[in-house]
Parts: structure tokens; C-alpha cells; sequence
């Protein structure tokens, strides 16, 4: 996993190495009192246990922003208690990084970065990225790093161009998961066809390795896409975006000598290379009114989420967010994702051939003063894993009461 801590520090170093001028630290913390329908991430209904919780949640934030340079680093550790159970109490810990910064009136310089340190008892999170996998272990830890870095440059008035590269990293601590990492890197151009409408041509790739233990077969897989996309601005308060394009992907099982036994019964994995047509796809629309937000997102791309190699993920979101007096704020969060396994990646097939997930968020905010607030928030979830030696569901319902103080921040 060093490489993904590599990264974490990456991003706080590239960020302060490149700044000037007045800084803002903030520091805020946050005591939630909640519950959780199933406690230990049971797939058998039967033995679900409901807990009660308490969690606290101090935050740390440097931040600065102005013409040239927008940025802003947050760390969040997050420790939860069950009141009448200890063996799944822990912290996690949340960490994220933005950076841009205008070299010079034609060229941008960017990152995107984070990191998560977090258990399957703690997927419930809008925080904690889109990794779902069913697990009877309440201990299974995952780490996750993500890094993309871009540069951009204007080349005349219409025409601009970008280049951009990624790091992603998922580390099971469970042998029953493979851990993946991928690089990639893209390369495209974009042109203002009209006042309200953009279109650009993207060319991305990217190479995953798939680190099998036990009765998991290391694999590699090579991706590569070319998409067309376009920006379109209906009003002031409403746009679409879009890119969509088609995708080849090589799967590569790497070295593995089948026993004698899967030798008769026909188990010997005779196809070590597999290669697939697909294609990928985003499509974005939002909609901003006087006091909220409707959104809705759509999502196709290639992953190494679901702890069984290469995966296709198709994703909607949507976001429902809505102000009705200064102060208090409601919103609503549905998710839909649904992964399906490019190529085996276990002895005899037996991966995780298809997850689907729904998950819907509800969140009712309340800003008592400028520095107190008083937060509800509650979540089901539904996960479905299909293999093919059979299938398995976890449901839970799970919600907290939240009180955040923030404190004055601190200008240096």
C-alpha cells in the first residue's frame, strides 16, 4: 500500500510547494447519535443485528482561493462506538485534496486526490467512494487512493487542449478480494462551437493490474477509449455534458498452472486472454433553481472496485437538494450501480460475476448560529451479489443526529 500513501502525501505536498499568500485553517467536529439495522454487514437476514452508535468526527481544513489559485485540503477521522457491542468499533479516516492553479492566462495546472482508510461496517458513507462489496467480515478494512492530475492550455480563442494522467489503488486486507491498481493517462482537444455549446474529441488509456492470492488469479487488463464529448448551456441555470465513445479491453490472466484434478474435470482456464468490445459513457444534467439544486448523472466505465478484478460499472445518480428558508436545507440522494465482471479472475469462475447496488440518502440541516449546527441524516442500502455458485443480498438501514461546531478559522 505504499503507493497509495505515496499519494496521499503527494497531494499535500504538490499543493503547499506551490502556494503564496494567506492561508485559512478551519477546524470544525462533529458528535452523531445513531443507529444501524445490521451491525455486522450480515448477508443472512436472520442474524441481523441492530446496534446502537455514537460517533465523533473532528475535521481539519487549509483552504484558499482567488483568481489564480483555488485549493483545499481536508482530513476527517471518524470514530464510531456501539453501545452495547464492542468487537466493530474503530476509526476511519477520510482525506481529500483539490488544487488549481492559473500558471499564466492560457495554462491551468490541477489535481484531484484522496485517500480513505475505512471498514465495510462504514460503507454507508456518501463520503467513502462506490466500493461495494458483500462481506460477512465486520473487520474488512479497504484502502483506497485515487489521484488524477490534469494541465490545460488555450490555444486560441475557440480551440483548447488537455492532458491529463491517474492513479488508483484498492487494498483489500481480506485474500478472498484482489487488490487492483491502474494507471492511465488522456489526451484531448475541445472547441466553442457556439455561445452556449462546446464539443471536444478524448482519447484515454489505461493499464490495471489485478493482484490475486489464494484462490484468485492475478490478471492485467489494457483499456482503451476514444470518446467524443459536448457541453451545452440551455440557460444560465441549466447545462448538460456528455462524452461517450467506444472501448477495448484485453484481459490477461497471468501465470497459472491448473492442477491434474482441473485438468479432468475440465477447470483448466484454457482462455488466458480475453478481449472485449464495450464502450463508456457520462452523461450529466443539472438544473439550479433560486434556493436548490436537481441533478441527475449517469455513468459507464471500467473499475477494480468490487475486490474481483475488472469490472464494468454502470452508475446513475442523482442529487435533490433543496433550501425552503435561510438556514435549513433538505436533500435527497438515490444511487443505482450495477458491476459485471470482464473477465474471471478465480479458479473455476467462482468471482463475484455481477453486484448491483440502491442506496437512497435523506438529509434534513438546521444552521442554529454561524457556528452551530444540528444535522439528521438516514440511509437504506441494498446490496446484490450474483456468483456463479449462487447469490447473496445484504440490506441495511442506518441514520444518525448529528450536532457540528466550527470553530473561527484561523488566517496565517
Amino acid at each position: 500500500m505504499r503507493h497509495a500513501q505515496r499519494c496521499a502525501v503527494m497531494g499535500i505536498v504538490m499543493m503547499w510547494a506551490s502556494v503564496t499568500g494567506a492561508r485559512e485553517l478551519g477546524l470544525s467536529v462533529e458528535n452523531r447519535l445513531g443507529g444501524d439495522s445490521n451491525a455486522f454487514r450480515t448477508a443472512n437476514a436472520s442474524a441481523e443485528e441492530p446496534r446502537a452508535f455514537y460517533e465523533i468526527s473532528p475535521v481539519v481544513e487549509v483552504r484558499e482561493q482567488h483568481a489564480e489559485l483555488d485549493y483545499n485540503f481536508r482530513y476527517q477521522p471518524i470514530y464510531r462506538t456501539f453501545l452495547d457491542e464492542d468487537r466493530v468499533d474503530g476509526v476511519d479516516h477520510v482525506q481529500r485534496a483539490l488544487f488549481d492553479w492559473q500558471a499564466t492566462p492560457r495554462d491551468t495546472l490541477g489535481f484531484n486526490q484522496s485517500f480513505t482508510d475505512t471498514r465495510i461496517v462504514r460503507l454507508e458513507s456518501q463520503d467513502l467512494g462506490d466500493v461495494v462489496v458483500v462481506d460477512e467480515s465486520d473487520r474488512e478494512r479497504i484502502k483506497r487512493s485515487r489521484l488524477d492530475a490534469y494541465y490545460s492550455r488555450v490555444l486560441n480563442p475557440r480551440l483548447s487542449g488537455r492532458f491529463g494522467v491517474e492513479f488508483d489503488d484498492v487494498d483489500f486486507n481480506s485474500a478472498f478480494n484482489i487488490d487492483s491498481r491502474a494507471y492511465g493517462a488522456s489526451l484531448g482537444g475541445t472547441r466553442i462551437m457556439t455561445e452556449h455549446l462546446k464539443m471536444g474529441l478524448v482519447a484515454v488509456g489505461r493499464f490495471r493490474d489485478n493482484r490475486g492470492v489464494g484462490p484468485q488469479r492475478s490478471s492485467n487488463a489494457y483499456i482503451g477509449n476514444l470518446a467524443l464529448s459536448l457541453s451545452y448551456e440551455f440557460s444560465p441555470s441549466a447545462s448538460l455534458s456528455a462524452q461517450a465513445g467506444p472501448t477495448l479491453i484485453r484481459s490477461r490472466l497471468k501465470g497459472f498452472t491448473p492442477s491434474p484434478l482441473a485438468v479432468f474435470f475440465g477447470a483448466t482456464g484454457d482462455r488466458q486472454t480475453e478481449t472485449d468490445l464495450s464502450f463508456f459513457a457520462s452523461v450529466d444534467l443539472e438544473k439550479r433553481w433560486q434556493r436548490g439544486v436537481t441533478s441527475i448523472s449517469y455513468n459507464r466505465s471500467e473499475s477494480g472496485n468490487a475486490g474481483n478484478g475488472t469490472s464494468i460499472v454502470d452508475s446513475v445518480t442523482a442529487v435533490l437538494s433543496h433550501e425552503p428558508r435561510l438556514g435549513l436545507r433538505l436533500a435527497l440522494y438515490p444511487r443505482y450501480s450495477r458491476q459485471e465482471l470482464v473477465a474471471e479472475s478465480t479458479i473455476g469462475g467462482r468471482g463475484n460475476e455481477r453486484i448491483e447496488s440502491f442506496s437512497t440518502t435523506g438529509l434534513i440541516e438546521q444552521r442554529l448560529t454561524s457556528r452551530l449546527r444540528i444535522r439528521g441524516e438516514i440511509r437504506y442500502s441494498r446490496v446484490l451479489q450474483e456468483q456463479s455458485f449462487g447469490s447473496s443480498g445484504l440490506e441495511v438501514i442506518s441514520g444518525f443526529l448529528s450536532l457540528q461546531y466550527v470553530l473561527e478559522p484561523w488566517i496565517f
